[in-house]
């Protein structure tokens, strides 16, 4: 009889945030078994499923790491067709979704093949184990919501609130970049362009560029200013930020896929994604052929993702400042 499962998988951040659906319907389901639940992700700062029933102290249990990596299952090349594993009433259950379905030819960013390929996990797993976990309604949000309000977070409000009263907008950037998603990008560069184009916006930037610029903080800085200690795992804390902003710039990875929530992309002038779909393969094969030269694959959720094909840093620039002004704002110059 199980009496332990183990979510695992050998990535970072983002997908653990894009599983937390799954992970939350096996622990509703099951949790009347008096099961012990643990999340192992070898390169994350942590599950973000404390508010489903994953408690912090049985994230990357040493036990369950030492166990995975004799399983192999840490190296993304060794993947099994099966992607769970029983051992001594243990169940492991690799929860990996954007490799698994890269894998099957499958776009890991359409929304429409998450709940599909867990209800075909969900399935397997009840056979094998005799258990009884309801299947997740196809229409669901496949983004299962933060509980916010179990976090200390209104001083974000307060900051960001009494930023807008001397700025017109608010703007939250990602200036982090992944070699595989997209190369050569200056952000120091281009973020001082755009705070000098639009002195009357602020921009939040994810790390600390060192930039004299007023209207630029950094996420950290913003805690630190307000005598706050920024948590180890911050997903939530980041994906709260990128609420209240007027606008999300980011790439396709990290810590960044926390503000792919419903509440931001159900508005199509949210959030803009770089990404180097041209010149990079490994770009390409996360994405599929629904993607348009405007959004990231539309799906069945009518949500929006904005695309930017990087070419250049001036024309990545010029097409941010694009997204970021106002209809109504006089035509921009050159960058």
């Amino acid at each position: 009889m199980i009496d332990t499962i183990v979510f695992f998988h050998a990535h970072v951040n983002g997908d653990c945030y894009l599983t937390r659906k799954l992970v939350s319907y096996i622990i509703k389901n099951t949790q009347n078994n008096n099961i012990k639940y643990y999340y192992t992700a070898l390169r994350s700062f942590g599950s973000y499923c404390q508010d489903i029933g994953i408690p912090n102290e049985n994230f990357n249990h040493s036990a369950c790491i030492n166990k995975i990596t004799q399983m192999g299952w840490q190296d993304q090349n060794i993947h099994k067709e099966k992607v769970f594993y029983i051992e001594n009433d243990i169940l492991y259950i690799d929860v990996w979704i954007g490799y698994v379905l890269s894998k099957k030819s499958l776009c890991c960013m359409c929304l429409k093949n998450a709940i599909p390929y867990w209800n075909n996990l969900i399935r397997e797993i009840n056979n094998e184990c005799n258990f009884n976990i309801d299947m997740i309604p196809i229409d669901d949000n496949p983004y299962l919501p933060i509980k916010y309000q179990e976090l200390d977070l209104e001083f974000l409000d307060i900051y960001i609130n009494e930023k807008k009263k001397k700025y017109k907008k608010v703007i939250l950037i990602y200036n982090i970049t992944p070699t595989t998603i997209f190369l050569n990008i200056d952000n120091k560069n281009i973020v001082t362009i755009l705070s000098e184009t639009y002195k009357n916006y602020f921009f939040i930037t994810f790390t600390d560029l060192h930039l004299d610029n007023t209207n630029i903080v950094s996420f950290k800085t913003i805690y630190d200013q307000n005598n706050k200690t920024l948590p180890v795992a911050y997903g939530f804390e980041f994906s709260y930020l990128s609420n209240i902003c007027e606008h999300v710039i980011c790439c396709m990875s990290g810590i960044c896929q926390f503000t792919f929530n419903y509440e931001n992309m159900n508005n199509k002038d949210k959030i803009m994604m770089i990404v180097d779909l041209n010149n990079n393969p490994a770009s390409r094969d996360l994405v599929c052929t629904q993607t348009t030269d405007e959004f990231l694959c539309t799906d069945i959720y009518n949500l929006y993702i904005n695309m930017h094909h990087y070419n250049t840093d001036m024309i990545l620039c010029k097409d941010i400042i694009r997204f970021i002004k106002d209809v109504d704002e006089s035509p921009i110059e050159e960058c």
